[in-house]
């Protein structure tokens, strides 16, 4: 928009990353360069250009330089119905251009991939349920884990089930069936903890047989092996979902959890960080956080477990993982009183809970910690 040819590499350069990085998502469909870039510098109908390149969002911007400062703006729009999806704009300084180009790169990637999946969720809602493709009805399943209700789990069960029974070859139905079997063990919603556990690696396993350069499906192996805690391997799962792609906000949070179990307080704080930062709005925010606060429960790091876990269920509501963290917290720094009520709500959620199931739910790698995690659990009334 600037009107200067010699501007024209930076937007390039952006534009390029954009679809680099944009495509490491196996949830997206993403056109490559060469068909983009024709249309570069023309004017253009949104709803014409996704019906000729076969897509349903766009993503276009600019790219304004005046002195050392450098303006880019984006807006992600909804190609059948004009709506735009979001928007931002990003004012830097040009000190260092190829760090900003990789900024500005990050930022957008990071809002886009959860905006447009999360548009892809409504939109799948929105339709009838005959009508659903199997790629609908993971989302459907994705919605319906998001409600936190052993209903809506058993629900995504079903969809997940018809996805793969739709779609044998389809690996996100089989990671995201992973995922589902563990929040239901983690919610005592499933009480067969091991089998459920044992599921949850069978399904991911089967997810990178159908894909293996599915980053998600790596993730999900990871999640699985590190609740079998096999934390090794569960750490180098994690890390070629990474590599494979690097804005995968849930792999980072998996690895805050992996980290916080071993007492590693700082790199736990730090990956949960990386992983919000690139999804700020992910309903799997909970799961993240909630590996610091173990984290910080096992650094014996009270005060800080306490408030991580009030954090948590301020936006989460009867996230299971928190409200042991909360009693178990109470309960270290001798607040007996507030440790029992914090108990009191936990079985309320969890009717028939015990401290010997959760030895077996909520892994701690070495064991003088995980015994004084159950302790907290003991001191805030949990029964044996």
């Amino acid at each position: 928009m600037s009107g200067d040819p010699e501007q024209e590499y930076f937007s390039d350069g952006i534009a390029e990353d954009i679809i680099t990085e944009l495509s490491h998502f196996r949830e997206f469909f993403v056109i490559a360069r060469n068909s983009s870039f024709t249309y570069k510098g023309t004017p253009i109908r949104v709803d014409e250009v996704c019906r000729e390149l076969g897509v349903r969002y766009l993503l276009e911007g600019s790219v304004r330089k005046a002195g050392n400062r450098v303006r880019v703006t984006a807006q992600l729009i909804n190609g059948e119905t004009g709506s735009h999806l979001w928007a931002e704009k990003f004012d830097r300084d040009l000190d260092d251009i190829f760090a900003v180009q990789d900024e500005i790169t990050g930022a957008i990637v990071a809002a886009v991939a959860p905006n447009t999946i999360g548009a892809e969720v409504r939109r799948s809602h929105a339709k009838h349920p005959e009508s659903l493709s199997a790629w609908e009805k993971v989302l459907q399943a994705r919605w319906h884990i998001g409600k936190l209700t052993e209903q809506d789990n058993e629900s995504a069960r079903r969809w997940l089930m018809q996805a793969a029974e739709a779609d044998p070859g389809l690996s996100a139905a089989c990671s995201t069936l992973a995922f589902c079997e563990l929040y239901g063990m983690l919610h005592f919603w499933r009480r067969d903890t091991r089998q459920a556990i044992a599921d949850a690696v069978e399904a991911s396993r089967k997810a990178i047989a159908l894909d293996e350069n599915d980053a998600n499906a790596h993730a999900m192996l990871g999640m699985s092996e590190f609740f079998a805690r096999d934390y090794d391997s569960a750490s180098r799962h994690l890390e070629r979902a990474i590599r494979l792609n690097p804005n995968h906000a849930n792999a980072y949070g998996i690895l805050a959890a992996v980290h916080g179990v071993a007492g590693e307080f700082d790199a736990a704080a730090a990956s949960a960080e990386q992983a919000i930062s690139l999804s700020p709005q992910d309903p799997l925010k909970s799961f993240w956080l909630g590996g610091v606060g173990i984290g910080a429960f096992v650094a014996e790091r009270y005060q800080e477990c306490l408030d991580i876990s009030r954090q948590v269920l301020a936006e989460f509501p009867g996230y299971a993982s928190s409200m042991r963290q909360e009693a178990a917290a109470l309960a270290m720094m001798d607040r007996d009183q507030e440790a029992k009520e914090a108990c009191e709500r936990l079985l309320k959620r969890m009717p028939g809970l015990t401290v010997s199931q959760v030895r077996h739910m909520v892994p701690v790698r070495y064991p003088d910690d995980h015994e004084r995690w159950l302790e907290g659990l003991r001191r805030a009334g949990l029964p044996e």
